[in-house]
């Protein structure tokens, strides 16, 4: 089944802090000609790992858009925190909202899922890729709830952006950021099973 989702509210914080970056690449707090900089690849840092592991870091909205109804229905980006509505354009290309009384939502899956009710029947819908649309958010509650294995991933990733700033430090040398195997092991448990 053809799938797509896109962010439709991007996070308002990120798991790690100014404070805390700084820490990690022993800047002096009271030193900010960095700040931006860090800012910045603080939020490049958990858009990777958001990648890596299929995961919504923090709060944020996003949609779905599968081109049918189906039986169980996955949301992606675990954990799931709520749906927000289920659309779907009808047989005159017209978008309508879907009542619940159809489906039922299976938060304790990861992914959650959504399930067609027994004995429910979905509308028909009209033959275009993104004909189901499904409104939801997810993310953990805040930036303490981030699994410590994820966050020391994610400082590590940034000492790795902050100390090798360009792709290339001369004609005869490469320095390229890279997953290393501690990077990858500490995120290994967390990273979402999509199927």
């Amino acid at each position: 089944m053809y799938h797509t989702y896109k962010v439709t509210s991007a996070p308002a914080s990120e798991p790690i802090t100014l404070a805390e970056a700084k820490a990690q690449l022993r800047v002096e707090s009271d030193m900010n000609d960095d700040d931006t900089w860090i800012t910045s690849a603080i939020t490049v840092v958990r858009e990777q790992v958001e990648a890596l592991t299929n995961r919504a870091l923090m709060p944020q909205s996003f949609e779905l858009a599968i081109e049918e109804f189906a039986d169980e229905i996955q949301l992606p980006k675990p954990p799931f925190s709520s749906l927000t509505s289920v659309k779907y354009y009808d047989e005159d290309d017209v978008l309508q909202t879907l009542a619940s009384s159809y489906y039922l939502v299976n938060d304790f899956a990861e992914p959650a899922t959504i399930t067609k009710k027994t004995n429910q029947t979905y509308p028909s819908t009209f033959d275009r890729p993104d004909a189901v649309r499904i409104a939801f958010s997810a993310g953990y509650a805040d930036a303490d709830s981030v699994p410590t294995s994820i966050k020391q991933a994610m400082l590590m990733l940034l000492t790795d952006l902050y100390d090798n700033r360009s792709a290339s430090t001369s004609s005869f040398s490469t320095v390229k950021v890279e997953w290393t195997p501690a990077v990858l092991n500490l995120l290994s448990t967390s990273k979402a099973i999509l199927y």
